[in-house]
């Protein structure tokens, strides 16, 4: 299994069938994305992550929150989590991150 985000701007030209999911309430596709995170493979997980960080901001710096603080996941995942969460447009993300910095000194 393949996953991969796209948007109305991607112009890259797939090698096989794209499945347009369609509209997805929130509560649905966070469900789906955390279901991918916990059973996938690598790189499905690794996009289920960045997906995590489209959701509205409120949701995506929860979820993404939980994966980074949760020591029981591998550390690859978390450093995904991570960075997922640096490239949110979100001022929630950026005042998590204000914490997360200042908790380290």
């Amino acid at each position: 299994d393949r996953m991969r985000i796209l948007n109305p701007d991607c112009h890259s030209e797939p090698k096989g069938e794209i499945r347009d999911l369609g509209l997805v309430n929130t509560a649905d596709s966070l469900a789906w994305l955390e279901v991918q995170i916990a059973s996938g493979k690598d790189n499905v997980r690794k996009n289920a992550v960045f997906a995590l960080s489209l959701l509205p901001p409120q949701q995506a710096v929860d979820s993404l929150r939980t994966i980074i603080e949760d020591s029981g996941r591998d550390q690859e995942l978390r450093e995904t989590a991570l960075f997922a969460m640096v490239h949110t447009d979100s001022d929630l993300a950026y005042a998590y991150l204000d914490r997360l910095l200042a908790d380290g000194n």
